[in-house]
């Protein structure tokens, strides 16, 4: 049992340089037209048939892109209700909308792993106060961000502490690997959208670790896909991640263990931190599972803890912000912090957590 648990939405991400869900796909163009690579076909394809974007010659620094929740949403409700759209249909090529929607994950997955680098400063920083604090131990961490900068700042500890993502990886069987945490002596991590350092083989459905390392990555180079294997039956790895729409599918086995874990940590803690997470309109899901852990329980509602400011937050962004977490919770229970940002949150934890 804890007593904290801190979530962490995309603005912690962002606030050690990734880019915010809303700059994605200009971030990610940008990036390739500034290093003269080319784009996939398919994302050319799709762009310029169903948003009718040119990529090869429109100023990418005027166009209005989709947000990401209407770019995958549509494909996978399309997908859902097996239907399809014209333009991305033909009878030589019935699952090139599956490419599509693969390449758009991918694109996510490109785009952090070029903007945010193995470790990070602010939580390296937030750990190292923890520890400091002697707030570690009684603390579990629920990111919702596929990247591994927490990971990776947990991972310093683990010669000490143990990080337990609350799934079993293959590795636990191989000497000398990825170890099976200690149930008394661990951080407990729920990635319940996936992870970039998480590798699943859909034939004999293991899941590989490869700690520090953004592996998901690798899958997009055609040239690399081979040392991407499993170990057991051949096949090709695949990445674990649930992009952010409203219609995610939450089927993958080690998903399900993952959020049942997640859940039974709201629970039983008795204070809920947010970081960078502002409740938005397409996390239903998430809604769903916040409601199941703060209700479900014998014990009072925990307190509600939200720092999500950041410079330049216009002031109506963030009544509207504490408007939803009033909603959710109740107004007795939110602490809403219009002045705090994830750095000082990092700097000060103590101030925040019991």
């Amino acid at each position: 049992m804890v007593d904290n648990v801190i979530i962490l939405g995309a603005g912690a991400s962002a606030a050690e340089g990734a880019p915010v869900q809303a700059k994605l796909f200009k971030e990610y163009f940008l990036l390739k037209r500034k290093n003269g690579e080319p784009i996939n076909k398919h994302l050319i394809s799709y762009f310029y048939n169903f948003w009718h974007i040119n990529l090869n010659t429109v100023d990418l620094e005027e166009v209005l892109f989709p947000s990401f929740e209407e770019a995958l949403g549509m494909l996978e409700l399309a997908k859902q209700r097996q239907e399809y759209f014209l333009n991305l249909y033909n009878t030589t090529n019935y699952h090139h909308m599956d490419q599509i929607i693969e390449e758009l994950i991918f694109l996510i997955a490109e785009v952090l792993q070029r903007t945010l680098g193995q470790f990070s400063k602010l939580h390296t920083l937030l750990v190292e106060k923890m520890v400091n604090n002697n707030k570690i131990r009684n603390t579990s961490f629920i990111s919702l961000n596929y990247d591994i900068l927490i990971d990776n700042s947990l991972t310093k500890l683990h010669d000490v502490i143990d990080l337990d993502y609350g799934i079993d990886f293959v590795n636990f069987n191989e000497p000398g690997n990825w170890h099976r945490p200690n149930p008394d002596n661990s951080i407990k991590l729920f990635k319940i959208h996936g992870s970039l350092n998480w590798l699943y083989c859909p034939i004999c459905k293991k899941i590989r670790i490869t700690p520090l390392e953004k592996s998901v990555t690798l899958l997009i180079s055609k040239n690399l896909k081979n040392r991407l294997l499993c170990h057991s039956c051949k096949a090709l790895f695949v990445p674990i991640l649930v992009p952010p729409t409203f219609f995610k599918i939450m089927s993958n086995p080690y998903l399900v263990q993952i959020w049942d874990k997640a859940e039974n940590a709201l629970r039983e803690c008795k204070n809920i931190v947010f970081c960078g997470y502002s409740i938005p309109e397409a996390d239903i899901h998430i809604k769903y599972l916040l409601k199941r852990g703060t209700l479900n329980r014998s014990t009072p509602h925990p307190n509600i803890v939200v720092v999500n400011n950041y410079p330049g937050k216009p002031m109506q962004t963030k009544e509207d912000e504490k408007i939803r977490f009033i909603r959710l919770f109740g107004k007795e229970r939110v602490h809403y912090s219009t002045i705090t940002t994830f750095k000082s949150f990092c700097t000060r934890p103590g101030l925040y957590l019991v």
